[in-house]
């Protein structure tokens, strides 16, 4: 009798340990490829002022569709700077759709593009450092993170507001 208790605290102790080391404790930052554009921005704990504002200006459809779509997503601290909360609906809308381009353009692409047209008409320009790090508008805005990919496109942090520049 006490060795059919052993075996089977031995068995529970081993399935135990085997159910632990095969738990998928996926611990690791790359991307969750499973979340489209607007569930990514979601998902980053910098971004949720950025979040709000695009549920509060209904942006759903356009960022949860198949796309593609890349966003320049700034940070709260880039947001709160810019005094965005205090925009009208009209202006706070041509502010986001500035932040978004129906294409789905990499870090890499990014690198060799000089512009891309923004969801509100306007021209977005790109440069590369010497470092390689990638700008937009004339130094404006630094591209804070090589692209968090979601299933419709990508989504890349961005330090400051962008803003157009006068023409």
């Amino acid at each position: 009798m006490i060795t059919s208790i052993k075996k089977l605290t031995t068995l529970f102790l081993i399935a135990t340990v085997i159910g632990f080391t095969a738990c998928d404790d996926d611990d690791s930052t790359g991307p969750n490829t499973d979340l489209n554009a607007l569930e990514t921005i979601e998902g980053e704990s910098t971004l949720s002022t950025l979040y709000d504002f695009l549920s509060e200006e209904d942006w759903a459809d356009t960022l949860s569709q198949e796309g593609p779509v890349t966003v320049f997503a700034p940070t709260d601290d880039a947001l709160e700077e810019a005094e965005a909360d205090t925009l009208s609906d009209e202006a706070l809308t041509d502010l986001l759709q500035y932040h978004v381009v129906e294409e789905n353009l990499t870090y890499d692409e990014l690198q060799d593009t000089e512009s891309a047209t923004a969801l509100n008409e306007g021209t977005l320009s790109f440069s590369t450092d010497d470092d390689d790090a990638v700008t937009i508008n004339e130094d404006q805005a630094t591209i804070t993170s090589s692209g968090i990919e979601a299933t419709n496109g990508t989504v890349f942090v961005i330090d400051t507001v962008l803003t157009q520049p006068e023409e």
